[in-house]
């Protein structure tokens, strides 16, 4: 009964690991698009109000 817990917890040690890296990753990945979606928003901004001028 006792390896059988041992190797259940090892099991469950070794998912949350997993999960861990995986979250790390996402995050990392969710960080790049939210940097991403900021660059063009404010290239949008820019590229707007530089374009005011000429429009008007």
């Amino acid at each position: 009964m006792a390896d059988s817990y041992s190797n259940d917890a090892g099991q469950i040690d070794g998912l949350v690991t997993d999960f861990s890296a995986s979250s790390e990753e996402l995050l990392a990945s969710i960080s790049g698009v939210m940097e991403a979606i900021n660059e063009v928003s404010k290239a949008a901004t820019e590229g707007g109000f530089g374009n005011y001028g000429y429009c008007g």
